[in-house]
């Protein structure tokens, strides 16, 4: 028989338990932009997929706008819309 918390330890289940709303946005240099990322907001909410940023933020439009204004200051170019 599984746990009834099993499902708070897979990824999904992690995932679930964090809230917010996910961006996946695409940088010229993502690793730089996620360590800026990270050291600005609590290091959980960005995450690097290759060349993809996913990013959990609390509101969805302001949080893409606040995100991609804090990149685009920092000189990033993006690579897909």
């Amino acid at each position: 028989m599984v746990p009834a918390n099993w499902c708070r330890r897979t990824p999904q289940g992690v995932k679930s338990q964090q809230g917010g709303h996910l961006i996946e946005l695409s940088v010229d240099q993502p690793q730089r932009a996620a360590d800026l990322l990270r050291s600005r907001e609590d290091k959980w909410r960005v995450s690097l997929f290759g060349d993809r940023l996913h990013v959990i933020t609390t509101g969805l439009r302001t949080g893409k706008r606040d995100t991609i204004a804090q990149l685009d200051a920092a000189g990033f170019r993006f690579t897909r819309p």
